[in-house]
């Protein structure tokens, strides 16, 4: 819920912006649907559906070259002149802004098995090494992600959370009430408190 409470104020941004010029386009390998409000474009492609045989060829292809070359190739086909949360490796002939949520696994071991761990600082060193600019959401994960991936010193940037006053589709705020036997007057910490 967090990735899509980011992308949504994100894409909020944007369109809040139009003299900024960015026209968002989402590439993705789910079969979820994108909010129509968030982009222009979007594209699904069997490279990026986990588990797929495209998507099992391109992550042997970024192993082998250390840069996601397929990717690449589709994004500039469709002329693309910035590719923003990759997460993909490297991009040689395009400018890339990623986002490195925090390093918790770091701070708080216990809570992530060995091999969780391995997995976020494999991606995160990657997108690290690879991002043209890199994006915290604090002072605090950008002063981490240059202490842990010194390759990225230089390029973060902090990105601050907004709150997002857009209620999004689902129940009615009444029936969720009634369904958690909620008082009438309560508050709402959404935190991870761990």
């Amino acid at each position: 819920l967090g990735g899509v409470n980011y992308f949504g104020n994100l894409f909020a941004a944007l369109a809040a912006t139009p003299e900024a010029g960015v026209d968002a386009w989402v590439f993705h390998g789910s079969e979820a649907l994108v909010p129509a409000a968030w982009v222009r474009q979007e594209r699904r492609l069997a490279i990026l559906r986990e588990g797929s045989p495209a998507w099992a060829a391109r992550s042997l292809i970024k192993r082998a070259l250390d840069r996601d070359l397929l990717l690449e190739r589709r994004l500039l086909a469709e002329g693309m002149e910035l590719c923003s949360h990759p997460h993909v490796g490297r991009l040689r002939r395009l400018p890339s802004i990623t986002w490195v949520s925090d390093l918790q696994h770091r701070h708080l071991p216990s809570f992530f098995s060995a091999a969780d761990r391995r997995d976020r600082d494999r991606v995160f060193a990657s997108a690290a090494a690879g991002a043209t600019i890199v994006l915290a959401s604090s002072e605090a994960a950008r002063q981490d992600i240059e202490a842990f991936f010194p390759a990225a010193r230089g390029r973060v940037r902090v990105l601050r959370f907004v709150v997002s006053n857009v209620v999004a589709a689902g129940e009615a705020p009444v029936d969720l009430e009634q369904r958690h036997q909620l008082p009438g007057r309560y508050g709402i910490l959404p935190n991870q408190c761990w």
